[in-house]
């Protein structure tokens, strides 16, 4: 009887025993089986900037110059000396040009232009409705008149190639700016500027 028992007791401890290897490799293969692919990420889209708008702007024909000496542009709240020089824009049929010359340091007023280059520092067209100016580059042209070179952060370099736009108004003897948004590269440019610290007179 007792041998009887204890042949039981075996029998029944094998089949635990195979039960349990047969558990375990049944959650083996489950661990091991391919999991289903997750969804691929979405494709990334870029941002889309503002555009200029087709139409010629209104802003007036004529030479405006705003002349902003470092000391001055101290007072009047801008610290950056790249602001400071004597500016010069000049408008003509829906196109712009805009040259700096150092007042009292070279190289470092005038967006730290290189002086030994000419003094225009951009150049493009002009877009926009009502009082909103939008101010194109043409790079192009810009290497074929000052011989910057495109991209460089050096001296030489052509500066920032998105667009810009200003609100403007006349005033007596000229033009004032405000309310400066930069597009892409000139995006984050403070509003207080060579631009709109002044009003610009006409001098021509």
């Amino acid at each position: 009887m007792t041998g009887h028992r204890r042949a039981t007791r075996l029998m029944m401890l094998a089949a635990v025993f195979v039960a349990a290897c047969g558990d375990r490799t049944a959650g083996s293969a489950a661990s091991s089986a391919p999991s289903s692919p997750a969804s691929p990420p979405p494709p990334y889209t870029a941002p889309t900037l503002p555009k200029a708008p087709p139409e010629r702007s209104a802003l007036p024909n004529g030479v405006y110059r705003s002349q902003l000496p470092v000391e001055r542009a101290r007072e009047l709240g801008i610290d950056d000396p790249g602001n400071a020089g004597t500016w010069t824009l000049t408008v003509k049929d829906g196109t712009f040009k805009l040259e700096c010359v150092a007042i009292e340091t070279p190289g470092v007023e005038c967006g730290t232009h290189d002086p030994k280059m000419p003094a225009v520092v951009e150049v493009g067209t002009l877009h926009g409705t009502g009082n909103t100016a939008w101010f194109v580059h043409d790079q192009v042209l810009l290497v074929k008149l000052s011989g910057c070179a495109r991209h460089s952060q050096k001296l030489d370099g052509c500066g920032p190639e998105d667009d810009y736009h200003l609100d403007w108004k006349v005033v007596d003897n000229g033009v004032s700016f405000n309310n400066f948004v930069g597009i892409g590269d000139q995006a984050g440019f403070p509003e207080l500027s060579n631009w709109t610290v002044q009003p610009w007179t006409r001098i021509a």
